[in-house]
């Protein structure tokens, strides 16, 4: 006679499972705090479609873009334009930041100090290499931070294209990065 016994789970099992009720749970709470701080629904802005853009046979593009631009204000035009053409500088910028991190780090003999103190270390070379780029990794990071902040959140803040905070959010606490990566600029 072939009994089994009562399935049963092993220990890493149930810390698993608990991991994971924990987890959904703690995101549960989170939705519901979201939707319990959720802003009042107000009526959205109504679109305003000029006549040049309304479809219609023999429709013009250009012409209906223009409709759309000549409802723009002469002075919400020009801070675009700064904007937009100030990221052109920035794209530079940015590019002549980087080069001048990487020259900083890896002239000097800096780099291949590094390199030879972790060889010291680790006696495997595939592992030894990935500290070597986790380190220059880090540190071109930490060298690039405050111009990534600057052009992706006080920039933003100072054109009026962003409310994020560099602290807690009011609403729900969390961080807010504040900062948008150099490629995601337009």
């Amino acid at each position: 006679m072939n009994e089994r016994a009562p399935m049963s789970l092993g220990l890493s099992a149930r810390r698993a499972a608990t991991v994971f009720l924990l987890l959904l749970s703690t995101l549960a709470a989170g939705v519901r705090a979201e939707e319990a701080t959720a802003p009042s629904a107000e009526a959205p802005p109504r679109l305003e479609i000029p006549e040049a853009a309304r479809a219609r046979p023999g429709f013009d593009v250009d012409r209906a873009t223009e409709a759309y631009i000549a409802l723009i204000s002469p002075e919400a035009r020009a801070r675009s334009d700064a904007y937009f053409e100030g990221g052109y500088l920035l794209d530079l910028l940015d590019t002549l930041w980087f080069v001048g991190v990487a020259l900083l780090l890896l002239s000097g003999g800096r780099a291949a100090r590094l390199r030879d103190a972790v060889r010291r270390r680790v006696r495997r070379r595939l592992p030894g290499d990935f500290l070597i780029v986790a380190a220059l990794v880090a540190a071109t990071t930490i060298c690039t931070l405050p111009f990534s902040i600057w052009t992706g959140w006080y920039r933003e803040h100072a054109y009026g294209m962003s409310n994020e905070t560099l602290g807690p959010s009011s609403s729900t606490g969390r961080r807010s990065s504040g900062s948008r990566s150099p490629s995601a600029r337009c």
